[in-house]
């Protein structure tokens, strides 16, 4: 469709002088001495490009090729934790034994009651 037999067709080369337009009006806005908002532009998303690309890098180098937790010593990024736990107040129940649950009422005590 752009091209046939190594050569563009004149919808391919309309599609390539466009874009030359486009880049040639893309340098001359950067370059332009007296309005420099697209410069502006420009250099705020690379700004947050750059401190992205930097957040990753600490993510995932870290410091001296150790993997660590930005600000958070509470998250071990091994899988491994130690949780330390007290006794229940009302004691532990034996295995196998299932508490009291509280009785609900069922869908079919609502349907009757008309809610």
């Amino acid at each position: 469709m752009f091209a046939r037999n190594g050569r563009p067709t004149p919808l391919g080369q309309a599609f390539a002088e466009y874009g030359r337009i486009d880049k040639t009006l893309h340098l001359l806005s950067i370059l332009d001495p007296i309005d420099d908002t697209h410069r502006r532009k420009l250099n705020k998303q690379l700004t947050v490009q750059e401190s992205r690309h930097r957040l990753a890098r600490k993510i995932c180098h870290g410091a001296g090729g150790q993997i660590r937790p930005l600000g958070h010593a509470h998250l071990n990024v091994l899988g491994r934790y130690s949780i330390s736990s007290s006794t229940p107040a009302e004691g532990l129940r034996q295995l196998g034994e299932i508490p009291d649950l509280p009785d609900f009422p069922h869908s079919d005590d609502l349907e009757e009651k008309g809610a």
